[in-house]
């Protein structure tokens, strides 16, 4: 009769229907003895072995004594009605005879050995191996070192048998069950977070819940950077390509109709309206300057708020008070971060064009152009106003040079420099970490969709429902307006630029979102998309930042979407 002893959970011996519980053993020191033995798998243990890790350093008076009595004891608790005995004695050893004893940490070791089976028969065996699991390694001693050694060991082995599987059975199309192994690896250890996740994104891409499946790996990228500072693995790395590239192509099916109506004609644009406060502040810069003080002036939105078309305006205001000739634009380009100096040796060449060419030579230095662009400026022998469009695809080396231009004494006359810069999802404030310029004495103009108050204005009905106020998508239907009442062409490729700034989770959130109802809670979008609410949190702080959601109620917990346009089209995307 087999005597099975169980360690992958609390302590289980087992003999013919029978089993020996916790309050069973003759004393604690027997339980343990017991246990030792089993976790030696057969192998022998020395009386000194045991000795020393059952008292250690508060040894009996006779160690030797009392580890054969404690001995003497277990043995004739574990010696089965059918006069089965477990336990060999040898000369100075212990061991349990494996011909009659069965121990589950044994059988674990030999089922995860798959070495030189198929896959179907590998995924089999671990899986007979996890389900000899119940709980946590000799879960009833936890504060044992020997034990501890013993549980982290098979914490490792159980963890690389279930991300083993999991993968086995992503292999043979079993998508539901390798998520489900994928997230008991991720649940139970945070060391596997990126193996475990990467599993579960292809798991949900296999079972076609790909909105799903790019939330996590949002969620991953974000954690492996913010909480582990770590580049994800190149096998991530790929099936994060794989999953995007899957996202192409995404189309608007049909038409996504425009339900404005205007009640007169309609403008030809999106009048300039709403930013008296900004234009002021601009207006209130000018007069600074032209009193002998320049200054930095930054306005800081996401795209559609109008950022350029506030720059336009400030810049129109300049012109009329320091006339044409005192007021330079100029705009980055995408193309410039990849360019240290770029914007900078640009810009030096504006300034002395076509007087003369600067000495910037084909290798510029952050020191050569600011003593061109310093020398270019005081030529123009009055304060100049620099209006930069898209300052946050400048180079860092360019912002120094911008930077040091601003700083008091550097110039001979006043210099005010007027730059918008596009914040994007993950922007930790109003200040974009790009395009940062450096000034004693800045002012910021973050922009915000406008107020209701603002469209009562434009003779346009259902303006606020439509937009929630936001410029872009006001442009947009001012556009349908003299077509055929739906988005056009130039109107989807906007709306899709702007959601592609949030990351295939955070568009896959606002198109979560769109399925719900018109106003909706970060516990309804998490259900839909089977996160946690925290995560979903985190999710809608993007579309949030660049006002494609907004918040209703103070707690931060219930939003609703940028206007009934932006959720037709996002439930139109194929």
């Amino acid at each position: 009769m087999l005597v099975a002893f169980s360690l992958l959970g609390a302590l289980r011996v087992e003999s013919g229907g029978s089993r020996l519980s916790d309050s069973g053993f003759p004393s604690r020191k027997a339980k343990q003895a017991c246990e030792l033995l089993a976790v030696a798998g057969g192998r022998p243990v020395s009386k000194e072995r045991l000795i020393e890790l059952l008292w250690g350093d508060r040894l009996p008076k006779d160690p030797t004594g009392a580890v054969d009595h404690t001995m003497s004891l277990l043995r004739r608790s574990l010696e089965t009605a059918a006069g089965t005995q477990p336990i060999v004695t040898e000369r100075g050893h212990y061991r349990l005879d494996l011909s009659v004893s069965q121990i589950d940490t044994v059988q674990f070791d030999a089922l995860v050995d798959v070495r030189g089976l198929d896959a179907e028969a590998a995924l089999d065996s671990l899986l007979a191996a996890l389900d000899l699991v119940r709980g946590t390694v000799l879960e009833d001693e936890p504060y044992q070192p020997w034990a501890e050694a013993v549980r982290e060991r098979y914490r490792q082995k159980i963890e690389r048998a279930r991300l083993d599987a999991a993968s086995l059975a992503l292999s043979l199309h079993r998508p539901q069950l390798a998520l489900d192994l994928a997230d008991r690896a991720r649940q139970d250890s945070p060391t596997v977070h990126e193996e475990a996740s990467t599993l579960g994104v292809s798991a949900l891409q296999q079972l076609g819940r790909r909105h799903e499946a790019m939330v996590r790996m949002a969620e991953l990228e974000r954690r492996m950077s913010d909480e582990f500072g770590a580049a994800l693995s190149p096998r991530a790395v790929l099936v994060g390509s794989l999953l995007r590239q899957g996202g192409e192509g995404r189309r608007v099916v049909g038409r996504v109709p425009v339900l404005t109506r205007t009640t007169d004609r309609a403008p030809s644009e999106l009048p300039f309206l709403g930013r008296d406060r900004e234009l002021a502040a601009i207006g209130r810069a000018a007069d600074r300057l032209r009193a002998g003080l320049g200054g930095l002036v930054t306005i800081d939105g996401a795209a559609g708020l109008g950022r350029s078309r506030l720059l336009a305006e400030g810049g129109s205001l300049l012109d009329d008070g320091l006339g044409p000739d005192h007021v330079v634009r100029f705009a980055c380009l995408p193309s410039d971060p990849g360019l240290p100096l770029f914007v900078a040796s640009r810009l030096a060449r504006l300034l002395t064009w076509p007087e003369r060419r600067p000495a910037i030579g084909s290798e510029p230095s952050a020191p050569g152009l600011y003593d061109v662009l310093v020398d270019a400026l005081d030529r123009r022998e009055a304060p100049t106003a620099l209006l930069i469009d898209d300052l946050q695809w400048a180079d860092q080396a360019s912002l120094a040079v911008l930077s040091s231009l601003l700083q008091p004494g550097a110039l001979a006359h006043p210099l005010l420099m007027v730059a918008t810069r596009r914040l994007r999802a993950g922007a930790a404030d109003p200040e974009p970490r790009a395009g940062a310029v450096h000034h004693p004495a800045p002012v910021a103009l973050v922009l915000a969709p406008l107020p209701p108050p603002v469209l009562a204005a434009l003779p346009v009905e259902h303006a606020w429902d439509e937009t929630g106020g936001h410029p872009g998508l006001l442009a947009a239907c001012m556009i349908s307006e003299q077509g055929d009442g739906s988005l056009g062409d130039d109107g989807l490729d906007l709306l899709s630029r702007w959601v592609d700034d949030l990351g295939p989770g955070g568009r896959t959130l606002l198109q979560a979102a769109a399925e719900l109802e018109r106003s909706f809670t970060v516990d309804d979008v998490a259900r839909r998309l089977g996160l946690a609410p925290a995560a979903a949190g985190q999710l809608l702080e993007g579309p949030e930042l660049l006002h494609l959601a907004r918040r209703l109620d103070e707690g931060g917990r219930t939003f609703e979407l940028a206007g009934d346009l932006l959720r037709r089209w996002l439930a139109a995307c194929a």
